[in-house]
């Protein structure tokens, strides 16, 4: 999702500064997995902000990084990371009758 984010930047014009530099931060903590959902969300409207402004060949990788985006902030940071150290692992426990709520 990073290297998405990196790929997509400036969303085809001049950046202003400032938006190199809330890039440069999302990349840092998607990479790291510093609050991923939020990093995550955020990169994700970044993404949508920039499809308003893109051709079609552009918007087809935008729509790719979106969904990735989505993807991430619903399943979180992997095992390895900074989320996962801070606040640990969650884990799924499915229970082997589906039917029995106990």
């Amino acid at each position: 999702m990073g290297l998405q984010l990196l790929l997509e930047s400036g969303c085809g014009g001049v950046t202003p500064w400032w938006l190199v530099v809330l890039e440069l931060v999302l990349v840092l903590a998607l990479t790291a997995g510093f609050l991923t959902p939020v990093a995550a969300l955020v990169s994700g409207g970044f993404q949508v902000a920039c499809m308003l402004h893109a051709n079609w060949q552009h918007a087809a990788t935008l729509m790719i990084a979106m969904v990735t985006a989505i993807a991430l902030v619903l399943l979180g940071a992997g095992g390895y990371s900074v989320d996962a150290r801070v606040f640990g692992r969650r884990r799924l426990i499915v229970p082997h009758d589906p039917m029995n709520s106990e």
